[in-house]
């Protein structure tokens, strides 16, 4: 049978989608070396195409949940138009037909090796996939030790493979074959992505420019493409692999971790292959392609690969709106990000910055006005915060992340989790830097009572401009002795909870609500209080806790008084203060 008959009777199969019910497979114990069959997957177009394979043998590889691995050369016109096995191939299914003539699935195409040619390659077995997550409790057959134990070992990426093959040259290196892709972002932050992604071990993503969604109901089908997304909708971030197997609703895929979470929340997207890039000297041959529309959710990132479910979508809804001042340009962004705990600080700091740079589009100094808005099913009114930062250097990059360090606090807390329902931010961008230094301050009248209503006036040098005078009105605090005292002024600093000032990760969790010292300990008993209860006026709890958590709003000045409680009081100005301090007096009676 032709190349050309063959595929398209393949996908007159896969456009059946997963209605047509389960394919058959084949049980490990029944792979032998020798044996032949091909490889499905998308190129260009997301037309489906195949190349042969042979097995060479059935390689362990350790301990775990898939300790073996079915190595295979591959051959075909198709590998030498992609140079070789491509990132991107990741979860094509790899297919052997029987001694009765049945079509059945042995796995899928998960890992490149070091070779030269990029044509031996490393399959995780179905057993192994089908045994992953919560879809199946028991596996389907039972699996056999591997028949050859020459030794395989894994490697981050190609160029370790190669690496270490050729200090051992009778072992097999393995390296995943991810593509990590970002498509409809502006190129300035590719710093940004790539080092969101670097946390997590991972390579800087290919950027596609704009987007170019397939259309809806392309078929989520065994070697159609399928995106694992960390952030969708009008910008898409994730990763980019090939469904191996489908049941019902359920999908298995890409035959290796992404992210190596285990269980996790993100969203499943179809996809679609632009481009086949081929590299073969560098070995980083790969499918160009565009993060498609939401059509699932990921439950599950393992050893063995990726576990999903079609229809039941997931995403936290996030409304971004930013507006230049400068040349009125203005930038709507409607999204759905990954709503895990241990992924959403970050991907919310890319969201933030990417309104700015699309509406400031040069590296350069500003200011920014930040307000944010988040809601949770626990609460009945949101959380808003408001901030004004500013930048000597590139606005967009040093930006005050505000949106992270909040979702951090909340998802991240050691008490109980926080779903967040939505977010919106807004963010106003100006040309000037409007920062300024206290030089002074003053009470009016210097003579008040306790709770009664007093006014500050600060004194303020801005960034290149006349000294000037703010009058703010305030009331005083309640527990504070009698009599005459100096009342310290400085700009606005958060609590320091964490060491170093570092409020973010999962590695930092433990600390959020315990970190040492008097004022931290206070600040987290009010955020046991905030999050232990759930009334109406929770919020405003939640928001005064949140207070002394995250990073505050630099447009604003803070009062110190006296007492052993040391009480504080802020007041906000309409410009960022940066640096400089004062003192007054103020008497205090009954």
């Amino acid at each position: 049978m032709s190349l050309p008959v063959a595929c398209g009777l393949i996908a007159a199969a896969l456009l059946a989608g997963p209605a047509a019910g389960a394919e058959p497979i084949m049980p490990l114990s029944e792979v032998a070396p020798g044996m032949t069959g091909e490889v499905v997957t998308a190129v260009e177009g997301n037309e489906l195409a195949t190349f042969d394979f042979e097995v060479i043998e059935v390689a362990g590889q350790g301990q775990g949940p898939a300790p073996e691995v079915v190595l295979f050369r591959a051959s075909g016109d198709l590998l030498e138009r992609s140079g070789g096995l491509a990132q991107g191939m990741s979860g094509s299914p790899l297919y052997v037909t029987d001694g009765t003539g049945q079509r059945r699935l042995i796995g899928a195409l998960a890992f490149g090796t070091g070779d030269e040619g990029s044509l031996i390659g490393g399959a995780t077995p179905i057993e192994a996939m089908l045994r992953a997550g919560t879809f199946i409790g028991e596996p389907r057959t039972t699996s056999a030790r591997p028949r050859a134990f020459r030794r395989v070992r894994m490697a981050p990426d190609r160029e370790s493979a190669v690496r270490r093959q050729r200090r051992a040259p009778n072992t097999h290196v393995l390296h995943p074959l991810v593509r990590w892709t970002a498509s409809g972002w502006t190129s300035r932050l590719g710093r940004n992505l790539g080092s969101t992604l670097s946390t997590a071990g991972l390579d800087e993503p290919v950027f596609v420019p704009g987007r170019s969604l397939p259309p809806v109901g392309s078929p989520l089908a065994p070697a159609a493409p399928m995106s694992i997304q960390l952030i969708g909708g009008d910008l898409a971030i994730g990763g980019l692999g090939t469904i191996t197997y489908v049941d019902g609703a359920k999908i298995w895929g890409v035959g290796h971790p992404v992210l190596g979470l285990g269980e996790i929340d993100a969203m499943l997207g179809d996809g679609k292959v632009l481009a086949m890039v081929p590299a073969p000297i560098t070995g980083l041959s790969y499918k160009l392609g565009d993060l498609g529309r939401i059509r699932g959710r990921v439950t599950g990132d393992y050893s063995t690969g990726v576990t999903a479910v079609v229809g039941e979508t997931s995403g936290i809804p996030v409304t971004v709106n930013a507006h230049y001042a400068g040349t009125g340009a203005r930038v709507n962004l409607n999204l759905r990000m990954a709503p895990d705990e241990r992924l959403a600080p970050a991907l919310a700091d890319t969201i933030q910055r990417e309104g700015v740079s699309r509406v400031r589009d040069a590296e350069a100094p500003g200011t920014v006005y930040i307000r944010m808005r988040i809601t949770s099913p626990l609460w009945k009114k949101p959380i808003i915060a408001r901030g004004r930062y500013v930048a000597s250097n590139d606005v967009v990059q040093e930006i005050e992340p505000i949106v992270g360090s909040h979702l951090a606090a909340l998802m991240q807390n050691d008490l109980r989790p926080v779903p967040i329902s939505s977010i919106r931010i807004d963010q106003t961008v100006s040309k000037g830097i409007r920062s300024a230094e206290i030089i002074g301050a003053g009470i009016r009248p210097r003579v008040v009572r306790r709770g009664g209503i007093a006014t500050l006036v600060v004194r303020v040098k801005p960034y290149r401009a006349r000294a000037r005078s703010y009058k703010v009105r305030f009331r005083v605090p309640r527990r504070i002795p009698l009599g005459r005292h100096e009342i310290d002024i400085a700009p606005n600093q958060p609590a320091d909870l964490f060491p170093g000032g570092d409020l973010g990760g999962p590695d930092n969790v433990p600390g959020l609500l315990g970190a040492g010292g008097r004022r931290s300990a206070s600040v987290a008993t009010r955020m046991k209080a905030a999050l232990a209860k759930t009334s109406g006026a929770e919020a405003a709890r939640i928001r005064r806790a949140l207070r002394d958590v995250v990073p505050v709003r630099l447009d604003a000045v803070q009062m110190s008084f006296p007492g052993r409680a040391g009480v504080r009081k802020t007041a906000l100005i309409p410009v960022a203060l940066t640096d400089g301090e004062a003192s007054t007096s103020v008497v205090i009676r009954p």
